[in-house]
Parts: C-alpha cells; sequence; structure tokens
C-alpha cells in the first residue's frame, strides 16, 4: 500500500516508499459505468522521472483494476484523475514484478548508509530481472547490455541461490555473435558496437563457472571466446596496446574520463580477457592456446606500464595527459600495477577527487579494494548513494541529481550487492563450484560486517568485528568439500598473535601451534594467512594499536555528498583557479531558504577540524552563516567571502559520530552572494 493517498486538484496521488517495477492495483468503487480512470507513473514523487500512462473503463460497482497484458512499468507516484469520489490508500497496491529467485545471501555492517546502499543495489537488480533478461531499467530501455548485466548479474550471483541467469544471458549474446567475434553491445534484438561492452563477456562467463562449477558452459561457448579473443587481438597496435573502432566508453553517465585511443580501460579490460582465457583453456585441456594467451598478458601488462604509467599514476590514454583515480582503479582492479609501485600509486590515488560516472563507479570501488588499506575511502565516497536512496530509494543510472539524462529506476550501479560480500566480508570464490575461495576482509572504515554467500557446496558465513583496541575477532564457517585461503588482516597492529579456540596459530612474525583444518600459509605486511577446511572457526587478532593514516573527508558541490534547497545556480566559469574541483554554487542574499548541506559519511567517530572552502569576489557575503551540526549540537560560524577563496579556512574542532549524522549547512541568510563549495572533516591530530 503507497504511504499516502492524497487528493491534489481533480485528481488523487499516491506516494510510496520506494520505486518499484511492475504495475498498480486499483479497488474502484461506485463509479459510472464507461468512465475512464487514468493512471500515470512517476519515479520520483515530485512527478518526475515519468514512465507512462494507462487508461481503464470502468463498468460501475465494485471494480479491482491491474494490468492483465505482461507489461511492467516503474513507479514509486501514481496520479489518478477521472475518480468519481474517494480515493483510500488501503484501496491502492503495488504488484511488484521481480525475479523469484531464492534471496539466499546477505550483507551487514556497521555503517548504516552502506547497510541501505546494498539493501537497494540487491532489491533493485531483482526487480530488473524481467522476461528472462537482466532489463537494465524498467521505463526507458528495458533490455540487456552487456557491461550492465555485468554489474548487475555478478551481485546476483552472490545472493540469489543456484541463479542461471547469466548463464542465459552469456547464451543469448553468443548466439547473436557477429562473424568477425565481436559481440553486440545489446542481446536479444542487436544493436551497438562497443568494444569495451564485449570485454564484459568473458568475465561474466568465467564468474558463472566459479559460482555453478559447470564446465559444459566453458566447452559450449569455446568458439565464441576463441572468436572474440581473436577480434580483439586484431587490433593491437605497434605499441602493444589496443586501439579498438566503435563507439567507446571507458566511463559513462558523469564520468569525466576520455573515451578513446590506446586506453586504460580498453587494455585493463582486455588484460583480464586474457587472463580468463587462459584460465578456460587451462581448464579444457587447450595447451596452445593458454600458452599464448599467458604470453600475451605478460606482454600486454609490460605495454601497460611503459606506455601508460610514469611511476605514480596511470595516463588514461597514451599520448594523452588526463591522470585521474579511475585510471589508477583500473590498472589495480585487474592487478597491472607493478609490486614495487604499489604504495606510491595508492597514496597518489588516496589524494584525487573520483569524479566517476554510473559505469566507472564499479573499478573505482573495485580497484580501492584491491590496492588494499583503501577501505576507509571507499566507505566515505560510497554517500554518492545519498541522491538515490534520498529520492526513491532505488538504483539510479549515474550519481548525480535527478534529471532527463539520469534514469531513476536503472540498476546498473547496483553493483556494491556484488562489492559489499566480496570485498568488504571478504569472499571470492576461486575454484569451481568454490571448491577453493578467498576470505580476505577489508576492515578499515568500519567495525563490524558480517555476510552469507550461497553456494552449490552450502552456505559461506564470515562475520568479523574490530575491537576498541585494534584488535580483530572473525568467525566463518566453511562448507564441506571446500577449503578457503584465509587473509587475517594485521594492518592496525604490530607484535600480533593469532588465535583460534586458543591456540596460538601466530606470534609476533612466526608460526606457532597446528591445528586441526587449519594450515599457516604465509604471511606479509598486512596479512597472515591460513588455509582452512570445512568446519566452524573462530579466529582472533591481538597485538599493540598502531595509529592508521587518518583520512580527510571532503564533501563537495560536484558528489552527492552536498544536497541543495532553495535557489542555487552552479557556476563553473568564474574564479576557476580557486573552486574546488569542477563547479561551485551560487545563492544571493536572502532569509535563508536557500539551504547547502555538507553531509560526510565518516568512517569512524572523533575530533574532527572542520575546513570551509569559497571562490572570493567583491559581490560575496562578508557574513556567509555555516552551521556545524555534531554530536554536542550545533553552532553557527560566519565568514567573509570576499577574501581567503581557493583556501581551507578553519570553521572550528567538533566530535562527530560515525557515519552520516553529523553535517554542516551553508545557507544564504546573509549581506550579499554566498558560494558553496567544499567542506572538508579532517581528523584532529
Amino acid at each position: 500500500a503507497p504511504m499516502s493517498c492524497m487528493s491534489s486538484g481533480d485528481r488523487w496521488v499516491a506516494d510510496f516508499d520506494k520505486c518499484v517495477s511492475g504495475w498498480p492495483q486499483i479497488t474502484l468503487r461506485n463509479q459510472v459505468p464507461g468512465a475512464v480512470v487514468r493512471i500515470e507513473y512517476f519515479q520520483m514523487a515530485d512527478g518526475s522521472g515519468g514512465a507512462g500512462w494507462d487508461e481503464y473503463t470502468c463498468k460501475g460497482d465494485v471494480e479491482t483494476w491491474r494490468a492483465n497484458f505482461g507489461r511492467h512499468t516503474s513507479f514509486k507516484a501514481l496520479r489518478i484523475s477521472g475518480v468519481n469520489g474517494p480515493l483510500a490508500a488501503d484501496d491502492i497496491r503495488a504488484v511488484v514484478a521481480h525475479t523469484e529467485a531464492e534471496v539466499a545471501g546477505s550483507f551487514t555492517c556497521s555503517n548504516t548508509l552502506l547497510n541501505d546502499i546494498h539493501e537497494m543495489s540487491e532489491r533493485s537488480a531483482r526487480q530488473n530481472v524481467q522476461q528472462g533478461i537482466i532489463s537494465v531499467d524498467a521505463n526507458r530501455e528495458q533490455s540487456p547490455w552487456t557491461a550492465d548485466s555485468h554489474n548487475i548479474g555478478i551481485g546476483l550471483l552472490y545472493h540469489h541461490r543456484n541463479t542461471l541467469i547469466l548463464d542465459k544471458i552469456l547464451h543469448d549474446y553468443a548466439g547473436e555473435q557477429m562473424p568477425d567475434g565481436r559481440f553486440w553491445a545489446c542481446s536479444p534484438t542487436p544493436i551497438y558496437e562497443i568494444p569495451e561492452w564485449s570485454m564484459h563477456w568473458p568475465l561474466m562467463l568465467w564468474q558463472q563457472y566459479l559460482f555453478t562449477g559447470d564446465s559444459r558452459l566453458l566447452s559450449d561457448l569455446w568458439p565464441n571466446l576463441v572468436k572474440w579473443m581473436a577480434w580483439a587481438e586484431s587490433n593491437t597496435k605497434e605499441s602493444g596496446l589496443l586501439d579498438a573502432p566503435g563507439w567507446r566508453i571507458a566511463d559513462y553517465a558523469g564520468g569525466i574520463m576520455e573515451n578513446d585511443g590506446e586506453n586504460i580501460a580498453l587494455n585493463a579490460l582486455y588484460f583480464g580477457n586474457l587472463e580468463v582465457a587462459r584460465e578456460i583453456a587451462r581448464t579444457l585441456g587447450h595447451a596452445a592456446e593458454a600458452a599464448a594467451w599467458d604470453a600475451r598478458a605478460t606482454a600486454l601488462k609490460t605495454a601497460i606500464n611503459t606506455h601508460l604509467f610514469d611511476g605514480t599514476a596511470y595516463l588514461t590514454k597514451r599520448g594523452g595527459g588526463q591522470r585521474i583515480a579511475l585510471g589508477a582503479a583500473y590498472a589495480f582492479r585487474f592487478g597491472l600495477v607493478p609490486e614495487d609501485a604499489r604504495a606510491k600509486v595508492a597514496a597518489w590515488m588516496r589524494e584525487q577527487p573520483a569524479h566517476v560516472g554510473g559505469y566507472g563507479g564499479y573499478t573505482y570501488y573495485q580497484g580501492l579494494y584491491a590496492a588494499g588499506g583503501m577501505g576507509d575511502l571507499a566507505v566515505a565516497d560510497l554517500i554518492r548513494y545519498q541522491y538515490m536512496l534520498a529520492g526513491n530509494r532505488t538504483i539510479w543510472e549515474s550519481f548525480g541529481r535527478p534529471s532527463p539524462d539520469n534514469e531513476t529506476n536503472h540498476a546498473w550501479t547496483a553493483y556494491p550487492a556484488e562489492i559489499f560480500p566480496r570485498r568488504i566480508a571478504g569472499i571470492a570464490p576461486t575454484g569451481p563450484a568454490f571448491s577453493t575461495f578467498s576470505l580476505q576482509p577489508e576492515t578499515r572504515g568500519l567495525t563490524f560486517a558480517e555476510a552469507a554467500v550461497p553456494s552449490v557446496r552450502g552456505d559461506i558465513r564470515v562475520r568479523w568485528e574490530r575491537s576498541a583496541a585494534g584488535g580483530l575477532r572473525l568467525r566463518c564457517g566453511i562448507p564441506a568439500n571446500t577449503t578457503a585461503l584465509l587473509h587475517l588482516p594485521l594492518d592496525s597492529l604490530k607484535d600480533a598473535t593469532v588465535t583460534e579456540g586458543g591456540v596460538v596459530l601466530w606470534s609476533k612474525g612466526a608460526a606457532g601451534q597446528s591445528a586441526p583444518g587449519i594450515a599457516f600459509s604465509g604471511a606479509d605486511e598486512r596479512h597472515v594467512r591460513f588455509t582452512v577446511g570445512s568446519g566452524s572457526y573462530d579466529f582472533t587478532v591481538s597485538g599493540t594499536p598502531v595509529a592508521l593514516p587518518a583520512l580527510t573527508v571532503i564533501a563537495d558541490n560536484d558528489k552527492p555528498a552536498v544536497t541543495l534547497a532553495g535557489a542555487w545556480g552552479n557556476n563553473t566559469r568564474d574564479e576557476v583557479d580557486q573552486r574546488h574541483e569542477l563547479s561551485v554554487e551560487q545563492a544571493s542574499a536572502g532569509d535563508g531558504s536557500s539551504t547547502a548541506t555538507f553531509r560526510p559519511n565518516l568512517p569512524v567517530g572523533g575530533r574532527y577540524r572542520v575546513f570551509a572552502r569559497w571562490t572570493s569576489h567583491a559581490n560575496r557575503a562578508t557574513n556567509a552563516p555555516y552551521t556545524i551540526h555534531h554530536v554536542g549540537g550545533a553552532d553557527t560560524v560566519r565568514v567573509n567571502q570576499e577574501n581567503n577563496g581557493g583556501k581551507w579556512m578553519l570553521l572550528g574542532e567538533y566530535e562527530f559520530a560515525p557515519g552520516t549524522a553529523g553535517h554542516v549547512v551553508l545557507t544564504n541568510d546573509a549581506d550579499e552572494w554566498v558560494v558553496a563549495d567544499a567542506v572538508a572533516f579532517s581528523p584532529a591530530p
């Protein structure tokens, strides 16, 4: 039932708590026979995101209408006109259409925002599986795309027991593969040629095999893989890098990454294809192809690091000058960063703004977690899902504000459904049907996380908790006939001791006693590793706490960490040398009704210094009011924006809880123009 059903002029407006894919069911009473009732669908409560309409001709008396011809639409709000008399909320229902696969996977953690994102991601992915395809969105497209199917589909594998949706999708694309080996961007009904999209077909194939163990899938689609790899290789240039024809997409729906040329995105994806193809060839016993693809992967890695890596960052494309965080993320995601440069590249990436679109976000987060020790940055950055949660609690096409170009029931940014259990809980298959798998949780930025992942051998469960002293407790359940490689993090401790069931397995750099089902498998600066067989385990890691690098969290007007109300204008033209990132927001002097709220997702609580940044001009307010909402209440600090443009100016030091409760509000209750640019939250020394 809707949250409310209110009369508005000559129509009724029903508002639900989230945007759904499906159709309404409406009970009407005492209507005039022949009267026409019109139902209009909107994805946002404010009437934006129109998604079509239906009309129903009444027969009179009591009657219930629902669509009966298989069409699904998308709506958070309904506008119903032509009704004679009152319409109550109890007369209206939303019938949600979604795959009936059993939802057996789960995830929860210490950060409420991440929990809300996860729930929204899994639900949005599930309700956009329609008529045997991943339909991407329930309004504009209702069609599958290769990259979208990958970004959504792996999350389905992590949550839906025995799902074969990717199996079906893989066969759809194989059935319409072009004679020269290319895959269409959409299938069925082939349309568009996007090389980066086609690179996701082998990646999906390998993940489906790892989850199911179905080697017949590999053998059936082997000819398609060979044809695809031959076409990709035919686009290799003298540099050893690829530069393929077609519609090129390195990032999309809000990103700034350059798409063309001998691009880091295309070449990193191809490196991933080569590694997958090599493993498939080995699995099927094709030794010659395995050797060839292995050699080519080695050569491509060398070419990428020769032509696209400057020792600190990765060029977006050969011969270009763009270096952005997403380029480094592509390199980390696919294991391209040289071992001796990982720390330097990670440190550089940590300081860069993340301007990523709906598509690039997948690689950005995978890259952060693959780099290691960047979990706190990922947690803070996930505030970018705030617009979706506040707007209609459903996944959108991009992270930007609602607009005609930002489809607001579009599941391709639902990849936290995969990333959270894979990276935060650490569960990732390494052998067919989870015969072997990795448990490598990233704990920075959170105090606990737990997840369950269904496998054909039984559910895999893990829960880890950080103590106030930096210690770790990790409990896990390993199904029968599986083996896990457990990576226990050490990066908040020195002189660490690892125990399981009271048995000391590792202490101060040396292996300890043995225990049934557990074998020591090595250690490095960040992890100690054990191979564990089936059973239930309870590990503890203790030692002397070590202070980790502090993370300054910046809320910038170009990101969803900032929400606007009232009359603001975006400015990308003036004071370019002063602004932070891409633009600023400006509001004329007023009564305070124009507000800009800077809301960070703080990975840890504690005392933070709060800084503000603006651009200066003679027409700026001399008394711009920033109100800091913190654990102890709220304090307002007024600043003179005529001066100190382009500088971080201290507003004060305050106590904040972890998460999104703390925030800063700037209003136009001022004597001249106010500028909303950025606010930084820096842990106090």
